[in-house]
Order: structure tokens, then C-alpha cells, then sequence
């Protein structure tokens, strides 16, 4: 309370423009992230914009907002204007496909994915995603499990890609390699805990069942 009472005295002095943008910005991480307030941080990302209409960063963090609060539209079209002031996000261009992904865009997510990892090829998540929309979006099996083998060899300790490349055998019949897959994302999430709502250990008990 008393961080937000001080942005705001901060923000009413408005000596400089480009200063006071930023300290928007910073009064809204609160109203987004701590006191969980999207219409307040909303006005304050807005505010920021009228500000410094250039920030890319800005329109990123409303997209995030709008994409929470499950406003696909408006957050694609926050996600569009930080891409157009900077290409080089891998985030923006991940969150930007998911979002498109939501409305069942398939084809675009696909595109969209290509870029975050043209962007960045280490950016786990988007590698990650490709693969699902692969599998869950267009059952191509195998180029879902190239995806997920490539985030691995990247990063041994990304749970998600254990996981969905576990999915992924399952659905190619593969069952001992789709078991060692979950299990490996099993162990990760015990420490990590990235999958919620999913018990890995029934997924693994189910394989092989009669």
C-alpha cells in the first residue's frame, strides 16, 4: 500500500514524460501481480502509453492482462503492437501464438511458434507449444516429438516437454517410452511443480492396463 501511495504521488508530480511512463508501469506490476486488481492496472499500462506511446513492453504486459483474464482479441491486439516495435521477443511472439491458439488458429499458432524460435531457439516454451498444437491441434505425432526432443537437448530439466513427449509415445503406441517419459516428468514436478491437475502416476498405472 504504501509502494502504491508513493507511485501515485510520483506519477501526480509528472515532471518528465518518459519517467512518468515507467513509474506507471511500475505502480501496475502491483495492481496486476500483488493486489491481483486487472482494471486498475489496465488504466495504469494506458496511462504509461499515453505517456510513451513507443514502449513495446507496455503492450506486452496488457496483452498478459487481457490474456489472463481470457480476452483473446484484445490480447492479440496488445501482442500485434508490441511486435511491431520489437521483433526480437521471443516472449511476446510465444504468448502471441497462445493466444491464437485459444481461438483454435491452428495454422497461424504454427507460424507464430516458428518466430519465437527464430527469435530465440533456447526459449523452451515455444518449442514446447509448437509440439502440442502439433499433436493436439493436428495429430502430426512425429513432428510433435522432434519438438519435444529438441527442448530436452536444450534443457534436461524442462518438465513440460518430459510430459507432453510422454503424451506424445502414448499416442504412437509406444507405451514403455511414453511411461519413462512421465515418469521422468513425475520426478521433475515433485521439485519443480510446473503440471497441476494432472496425477502423472495414474497416467502411468493406466498404460498398462488390460
Amino acid at each position: 500500500d504504501e509502494a502504491e501511495d508513493h507511485y501515485l504521488s510520483a506519477i501526480n508530480l509528472n515532471p518528465e514524460p518518459e519517467w512518468t511512463a515507467t513509474v506507471c508501469r511500475a505502480a501496475a506490476l502491483i495492481y496486476s501481480d500483488v493486489k491481483k486488481n486487472s482494471e486498475k492496472a489496465i488504466r495504469m499500462y494506458q496511462q504509461s502509453l499515453a505517456l510513451s506511446p513507443n514502449c513495446a513492453e507496455t503492450y506486452a504486459s496488457l496483452g498478459d492482462i487481457y490474456f489472463d483474464d481470457e480476452d483473446y482479441d484484445l490480447a492479440l491486439e496488445n501482442y500485434t503492437k508490441s511486435l511491431q516495435l520489437n521483433r526480437s521477443d521471443a516472449y511476446v511472439f510465444n504468448k502471441f501464438a497462445t493466444a491464437l491458439w485459444q481461438k483454435d488458429f491452428a495454422e497461424e499458432a504454427i507460424i507464430a511458434y516458428k518466430s519465437a524460435i527464430d527469435a530465440n531457439p533456447d526459449y523452451a516454451p515455444a518449442c514446447n507449444n509448437l509440439g502440442v498444437v502439433y499433436l493436439d491441434g493436428k495429430n502430426m505425432l512425429f513432428e510433435a516429438k522432434d519438438c519435444f526432443e529438441k527442448d530436452i537437448e536444450k534443457d534436461s530439466s524442462y518438465t513440460m516437454s518430459y510430459y507432453n513427449l510422454g503424451r506424445t509415445f502414448e499416442s504412437l503406441g509406444d507405451k514403455i517410452s511414453a511411461a519413462k517419459n512421465y515418469q521422468k516428468a513425475e520426478e521433475l514436478n515433485q521439485i519443480k511443480e510446473e503440471i497441476k491437475g494432472i496425477d502423472i502416476s495414474e497416467k502411468i498405472r493406466t498404460l498398462f492396463e488390460v
